[in-house]
């Protein structure tokens, strides 16, 4: 395994480590001329014809776009005018983000036309203005559903950790692709955990920023865009780039100057942590993750927080995350049988979905009702709890990654909600979330831990993370 403390541009395999550097690190070395983008954009793609072979975590890529970005890069570093902190930094975006020069498939069969996108979304577009270097687009399993790392359109995507386990998902490509060393960064999406699941499961950084706060290309009240990163520092840095009002996107708002200033120097003593390790005994807590955040809060009590374990109950949450599952993702499985039944391409698809649209079936309207209702309240209940702290720690998930080639644990459709039970709340409460690495679990694999902050709090909670990233000895990359 490689030790993220040894890779320096002066290693003696200095083609084979320039992919496990951070963007920070990067950027340092085209400052200095030690390492030019160009450099590094070859170093990545050699790493991506290794690794990908065996993670499957990029399924499309415009080598050409990249190279120009890359050189356009090197010329401005080489003036000393670089556009921003990831500025030749090589970096992955999700299959279904609009880009342009590279197709979006969304994971399956039958949701976009096949062939290069003509225009880039709002997001690639501010990430290209940056001068980020565009390597590919990195695969997710069908219309982003499954948590997991499985797809009809492009196969299985596996844990470099451990190739017989899963990525987690939405986000599955992004999360296998940064701990494989293809990209020093990606950009993910979040609905119900899709960032922060497949990043704890990869043992990398992803933060599910305050609903608005990026801009997207087509708003929604509970999905948003994120960084990922190998270090909380490098998610910052994207976040800095991203975030801010766009008209096109009508959620989107103006962002509080700090997220510009992200790193901005941070006093933990004071600051309140409050530890939830279990939602109630009907969801599940793997004891290896509530070890982990044990660990955590541990670290960040020695740092100065105040940290202690929350005492307001949180009864009933399986019941009421259900019912907003009803109705959020019912509509979109009832969609996807019409258009799937439409358009032909239902026999394709797997048992996962099929078992949701039987279970879709047997959910009444009074159910979906109910469920708008229990968005509310679960929102009003969340607020009322970080009011009570500046943050609130817990697993990421509490549900170890699986067998690679299922969508969900014990091909149980309902699993969804064990696997991101300590994930979805905090989209309908719009609350910024990251993950970051905890160490690694009894099978090889990393466990995340989930901190949690207020809502446009995006910076505090990044200094926060970082604080934690510090305190924990980081494992050494899998070597694929």
């Amino acid at each position: 395994m490689k030790d993220p403390k040894e890779l320096t541009a002066e290693s003696p395999s200095r083609s084979d480590e320039i992919p496990f550097l951070s963007a920070r690190d990067l950027v340092e070395r085209y400052r200095s001329g030690d390492l030019s983008p160009v450099e590094a954009l070859e170093a990545v793609f050699t790493r991506i014809e290794q690794a990908n072979p065996k993670v499957n975590a990029i399924w499309a890529q415009d080598a050409e776009g990249a190279m120009d970005a890359a050189k356009a890069s090197e010329a401005r570093w080489a003036k000393g005018a670089p556009l921003g902190p990831v500025d030749g930094v090589p970096m992955t975006m999700k299959d279904h983000m609009p880009v342009k020069g590279m197709p979006a498939a969304f994971g399956t069969f039958g949701m976009a036309p096949d062939g290069p996108g003509p225009e880039d979304g709002v997001p690639a577009e501010r990430l290209r203005r940056g001068g980020a270097v565009m390597v590919g687009k990195t695969t997710m399993p069908d219309i982003g559903l499954p948590p997991a790392g499985v797809s009809q359109r492009h196969g299985v995507t596996r844990n470099p950790w451990g190739l017989d386990f899963n990525t987690g998902g939405s986000s599955s490509g992004a999360g296998a692709a940064l701990a494989s060393g293809m990209g020093a960064l990606a950009l993910g999406s979040d609905t119900g955990g899709s960032i922060r699941l497949p990043a704890a499961y990869c043992g990398v950084v992803g933060l599910k920023p305050t609903q608005g706060l990026i801009p997207a290309d087509v708003g929604s009240p509970i999905s948003v865009y994120g960084p990922m990163a190998r270090t909380v520092e490098d998610a910052a840095s994207m976040l800095s780039v991203l975030a801010g009002f766009d008209e096109r996107d009508f959620i989107s708002v103006e962002a509080p100057s700090d997220v510009f200033q992200p790193m901005a120097p941070f006093e933990p003593a004071g600051r309140t942590v409050g530890v939830i390790t279990s939602f109630g005994e009907d969801l599940p807590s793997d004891p290896e993750m509530v070890r982990a955040v044990e660990e955590a809060a541990r670290h960040m009590a020695q740092a100065g927080f105040v940290v202690e374990a929350v005492k307001t109950p949180l009864n009933n949450m399986r019941e009421m995350i259900l019912g907003c599952f009803h109705a959020i993702a019912g509509p979109k499985l009832f969609g996807l049988s019409i258009m799937a039944a439409q358009q032909g391409f239902a026999e394709r698809l797997p048992a996962f979905f099929r078992d949701g649209f039987a279970y879709v079936d047997g959910v009444e309207r009074d159910q979906v009702y109910r469920g708008v209702i229990a968005m509310g309240q679960l929102t009003q209940r969340l607020a009322q709890l970080m009011a009570q702290y500046d943050f609130v720690l817990t697993p990421t998930s509490g549900v170890p990654p699986w067998e690679a080639d299922k969508y969900v644990p014990d091909d149980d459709f309902l699993k969804i909600i064990d696997v991101t039970a300590f994930l979805f709340p905090f989209n309908v409460s719009g609350n910024p979330g990251v993950t970051v690495p905890a160490g690694l679990n009894a099978e090889g694999l990393p466990v995340g831990v989930q901190l949690v902050g207020r809502r446009f709090g995006d910076a505090r909670l990044l200094q926060a993370a970082k604080v934690l990233q510090d305190a924990i000895a980081p494992a050494p990359w899998p070597e694929v």
